[in-house]
């Protein structure tokens, strides 16, 4: 699969959070091999979301835009896959 397509199915599914409004809190886990490399949630009242990944020793980024998400999961699960 290509460096696009991978992006824009991440932002797809980053989109879709902020359409679900059954919540004001939307989590989404982002796996590679079936482990989990990222998790985001999204505070809809805020506006803004924390992704959360193995890399970085848990460490948690909050972001207002998509395409920011978009990148910063990609480069995880990339990082992720490199080690194997």
């Amino acid at each position: 699969m290509s460096r696009e397509s991978d992006l824009v199915q991440i932002a797809q599914r980053i989109r879709a959070m902020m359409i679900d409004d059954r919540e004001d809190i939307q989590t989404r886990h982002f796996d590679a091999f079936g482990v989990t490399v990222v998790t985001v949630v999204y505070d809809r009242p805020s506006k803004v979301f924390a992704v959360e990944g193995l890399r970085d020793n848990n460490r948690r980024f909050a972001f207002d835009d998509v395409d920011l998400v978009a990148i910063d999961i990609y480069e995880a699960l990339q990082d992720f896959k490199e080690t194997f």
